[in-house]
């Protein structure tokens, strides 16, 4: 029987490795409680909840409503919010948003297929906002990828016999000669990957997944033959386009390295490999991902050397040299390395830590069932600071930022970017897609306190600029956005290309179920004559026109 060996670290996806000392999120064994940042923010899970960490204050708050008596598959900090399903079957998808501080069921793992009726969420990450890949099996591994714009599935749909066997009584290993067919991750159509060949029963073909910043995906292609697994190729898939082109081919396993989730570039990643059979000890390099090549060895760690990674992530490295009793910090997307100011920092020499995390700027560690946090700032790198704004009411100093209405805002505390209306309201985007119809870039955004942040209501969400074409993920029906978010159906085909041109379908995006409540329906277009998408376009310049503030 062959028994499939997979060499990955758990919330990069799609496998587990135990043996490097170092504290990371990603080392959670399945089900096990998570730990996960993105940039100034930290969530972690304890005891069947979910809590964010306020670096501010050091103060943990519990943010779920969803209790998980069998701990979580994984738990992912992204940009807007932060998403985590709870471990085995009869599984959800969950969000916590930033911008407007609640939780909401995005998906029923039940109803994407009948494997995941049977088979239990194991492992899981998010890559994007609408894109994540899963694991499944108690009895083998599934691995697959779901996308929630287009409520798409990538992978094994359902059991399908091997050599005679299937269903709940089929021989355990047998599982194992069948893989999902990954068809989003093939080069081309006719390529044969994991479609359970006949002729070669024996011959096994799965993937390992990383994350390169919220549009790629890095995977390592393997092929077990025999019993023996051989690394063929390193891949990178574009997320938007679903397309997927080899970097590298036919590689040695001496050319194996591991990764995590990468989520701040698309370029460089860290990679690590063991070299000396007896401790195990990982030396890392640099990895460019565009030729599938070593560009720097960035640190090797022997026991004779005295140098210890603490943690680590896709692109920061924060190791101790113990022998200088220094800190050092190395960003990969730079390619540089300073000391860091080893005050605050928590060494794993502490037993009481279970898990760690490192994002840009900051590292987090779990001890004693909370996190604390600590700014990286190498040694000679002054803090950035603010220009004091005096309040004449109080005689008192506080750091203020001016905004006025039209401005875009967010807090020095989260990621979520806000648009401030003229009633001094803010707006939530919902997505950058969202965002994106509006403005270019985030340059204009202004950076505010978090205390000016909560004396700002919300006043809603920013819908799609007017003119786009749109249509609802459960309604087949083609929308052209109107001022004020007013839905108008265009009735045909012939319409759609007056307005739109040949092309209009591809220009179409979707609104998923739950953010319809945000536009309202109103006269539907019969002809190219009754709507002029460069004329509204043109007429409603912002945010504030559009929703008549």
């Amino acid at each position: 029987m062959i028994k499939k060996i997979i060499i990955v670290c758990s919330i990069t996806l799609l496998s587990l490795v135990y043996g490097s000392k170092q504290v990371t999120a990603e080392m959670s064994p399945d089900g096990y409680d998570q730990m996960d940042s993105y940039q100034n923010v930290s969530a972690y899970t304890l005891n069947g909840e979910v809590y964010i960490h306020d670096i501010n204050t050091n103060i943990n708050t519990k943010i779920s409503t969803q209790h998980s008596d069998h701990a979580f598959a994984g738990l992912t900090v992204l940009a807007d919010g932060i998403y985590w399903v709870p471990y085995g079957l009869n599984s959800s998808l969950y969000k916590y948003s930033f911008s407007n501080k609640t939780v909401q069921k995005l998906i029923d793992f039940s109803q994407i297929s009948d494997l995941e009726k049977k088979e239990g969420v194991d492992i899981f990450n998010m890559i994007n906002n609408h894109f994540f890949v899963y694991n499944l099996g108690s009895r083998a591994d599934y691995n697959k990828q779901y996308d929630l714009n287009t409520g798409t599935s990538y992978g094994l749909k359902s059991q399908i016999p091997v050599d005679g066997f299937s269903g709940e009584n089929a021989v355990e290993d047998l599982y194992n000669f069948y893989n999902p067919e990954f068809a989003l991750f093939k080069t081309s159509p006719s390529e044969r990957i994991n479609d359970g060949e006949d002729t070669n029963p024996n011959k096994v073909t799965n993937f390992e997944y990383y994350a390169l910043g919220d549009k790629q995906l890095l995977s390592k292609a393997w092929e077990a033959q025999g019993g023996i697994n051989q690394l063929f190729g390193y891949r990178i898939t574009n997320l938007d386009s679903k397309t997927t082109t080899i970097i590298r081919e036919h590689i040695s396993l001496s050319d194996n390295y591991q990764f995590w989730n990468n989520k701040y570039s698309n370029r460089y990643t860290i990679g690590d490999k063991s070299t000396d059979v007896l401790t195990m000890d990982p030396n890392y390099y640099r990895f460019d991902t565009q030729t599938g090549q070593i560009t720097k060895t960035i640190l090797e760690t022997t026991s004779a050397n005295n140098k210890i990674v603490e943690i680590r992530s896709g692109n920061m490295l924060l190791w101790r040299d113990a022998t200088q009793n220094k800190y050092f910090l190395y960003n990969a997307n730079t390619d540089k390395t300073c000391e860091i100011n080893k005050d605050g920092i928590i060494s794993n020499r502490d037993t009481n830590i279970t898990r760690g995390s490192i994002s840009q700027e900051y590292a987090y560690w779990l001890v004693n069932n909370k996190i604390i946090s600590k700014k990286l700032t190498c040694i000679g790198e002054e803090a950035t600071s603010t220009t004091p704004v005096t309040n004449t009411n109080d005689n008192t100093t506080q750091t203020e930022t001016v905004v006025l209405p039209g401005n875009l805002i967010k807090s020095s505390t989260s990621p979520a970017v806000y648009y401030l209306g003229n009633n001094n309201k803010r707006y939530v985007f919902y997505s950058e897609d969202i965002f994106k119809t509006w403005y270019s870039n985030f340059s204009s955004v202004k950076t505010i306190s978090p205390t000016q942040m909560e004396n700002i209501m919300i006043g809603g969400n920013v819908t799609y600029h007017p003119s786009k074409l749109v249509k609802i993920t459960t309604d087949p029906k083609v929308y052209a956005i109107d001022k004020g978010g007013i839905l108008r159906h265009i009735k045909n085909e012939q319409v759609a290309i007056s307005l739109y041109g040949s092309d209009w379908a591809i220009k179409i995006k979707d609104i998923p179920d739950f953010l319809f409540i945000n536009y309202t329906i109103g006269q539907d277009i019969n002809s190219a004559s009754d709507f002029d998408p460069r004329t509204i376009n043109t007429q409603v310049s912002n945010i504030n026109i559009d929703k008549s503030l």
